[in-house]
């Protein structure tokens, strides 16, 4: 498997499902439901105001707030509890199960032209629970009636509805879990209560995965990890040997479902990555942090202090307070021939080895890096607009030349360097000035093949 190294995109991008708290300042947590006809977005305000309103698929708002409480207290968190499949989704499923075609492409609603037609449940029956800064929970049913369901000894860090097993996770700031059982009516029975591990004094972030593991940042250079479940608990810790540096802490962290990534951002600048290994076909199952695979690390600047996955791109948004950059994965280039071997390590560097000589360079470079080609002669990188060549001048590699060419491959023999462009092979040969004999490139092609 190809390693993975993080690029850095153009900030620009809105990334939906950000929830803001109140302890970083903000004025506004929100939280949006998505299904396969609308959208239902409710806002809550720091005053303790309650606003709930019906979105269309731009995300546009339609009419008057569908209601609105006062709760007279900061609220911190809002979550939707999804209403039971609509039998309409429950026959599609099982046509799809028997082989129908039109039923599968119908399911597979986001790949096909059918989306408008499913429903996921009651459209009216939309009900969801908030929290309160003196740590009670309130459940807003259909009808718009707000009870309070539970109620904490202090205010709620984090809040997770887990829809399997109809039940509630709410995490104090004192790092007190709870779990709740939901009934029908949103009635919460506490079957749970735990403290979990963790410096104190410290703002926890806290990740759910799968619905049944917690992960948890609190300011220590571990992330710890509770298995609703099992009952298990172990933890993981960003290693040296990566390039990380000891008693570097962890302040936040974000799980993708869909990438099975684990990202963690270090008060040194630094974004961790653990990839979940998926479950054996047969023996036993990997266990605690051996689930676990590192990644490349992501090196920034600054005290991380806010990290969300995002987007249907799977993009992650990182805040180190001075700024907001938004990172998207993509595959590490490496090559080797001639005995030079240049591999990608971020972003914009390279490692290259001659191990003719033994020599190994650093390669900075001022592009995001998409390709690499080496030689004993030079080393060329490019990104699809713009090609650097690069080549040994004692133990520094020198800049001999760059030219843009929107070329997506390149190679190098002998004195030519090759790439495609719109209908045809250039050809650029190097040029050597008279008076100081350096070689070098001024960009033109020489020929076409």
């Amino acid at each position: 498997m190809a390693s993975l190294v993080q690029r850095i995109v153009r900030l620009g991008l809105r990334i939906p499902l950000m929830q803001l708290h109140p302890g970083f300042g903000n004025d506004i947590v929100t939280s949006t439901l998505h299904d396969c006809v609308s959208f239902t977005r409710c806002w809550v305000f720091q005053l303790g105001v309650l606003l709930l309103w019906r979105l269309d698929q731009r995300g546009r708002v339609q009419g008057p707030p569908l209601l609105k409480h006062d709760y007279g207290k900061h609220l911190t968190h809002c979550i939707f509890r999804l209403p039971p499949p609509g039998e309409d989704l429950i026959q599609l499923a099982k046509a799809a199960v028997s082989g129908d075609e039109r039923a599968l492409d119908m399911f597979n609603w986001r790949k096909s032209s059918f989306g408008s037609l499913l429903k996921m449940g009651s459209q009216e029956g939309l009900s969801f629970f908030v929290s309160l800064m003196d740590g009670t929970v309130h459940y807003v049913d259909e009808k718009g009636k707000t009870t309070e369901a539970a109620s904490t000894d202090s205010s709620v860090q984090a809040l997770f509805y887990l829809e399997r097993r109809e039940a509630l996770v709410v995490v104090t700031r004192s790092l007190l879990l709870s779990l709740f059982v939901v009934r029908p009516a949103g009635e919460a029975e506490e079957v749970m209560k735990v403290k979990l591990s963790g410096k104190t004094g410290h703002r926890a972030d806290i990740a759910l995965i799968e619905d049944s593991v917690l992960v948890t940042a609190v300011g220590e250079p571990i992330l710890r990890f509770w298995d609703l479940e099992g009952g298990e608990n172990y933890v993981l810790s960003p290693e040296e040997k990566f390039g990380f540096e000891k008693g570097e802490n962890i302040n936040c962290v974000s799980y993708c479902k869909v990438k099975g990534l684990l990202a963690a951002g270090t008060d040194k600048g630094r974004v961790a990555m653990w990839r979940k290994l998926p479950g054996p076909q047969s023996g036993r199952a990997a266990e605690g942090k051996d689930r676990w695979a590192v990644q490349t690390p992501t090196e920034l600047e600054g005290n991380i202090t806010q990290i969300k996955w995002g987007s249907r791109k799977s993009l992650l948004a990182v805040n180190s307070i001075g700024s907001v950059v938004i990172l998207s994965e993509q595959a590490m280039c490496s090559h080797f021939h001639q005995q030079v071997a240049a591999v990608q390590t971020s972003p914009s560097l390279l490692s290259v080895s001659f191990l003719s000589t033994g020599m190994t360079h650093s390669l900075r470079t001022d592009m995001r890096v998409r390709g690499a080609f080496a030689t004993k002669d030079a080393v060329a990188v490019w990104n699809g607009k713009q090609v650097a060549i690069f080549e040994p001048s004692g133990a520094t590699l020198r800049n001999a030349g760059t030219f843009l060419c929107e070329s997506p491959v390149l190679a190098m023999h002998e004195e030519n360097v090759y790439t495609v462009e719109p209908n045809r092979v250039q050809v650029r040969t190097w040029q050597v000035s008279h008076c100081s004999g350096a070689r070098g490139f001024d960009g033109k092609a020489t020929r076409t093949v």
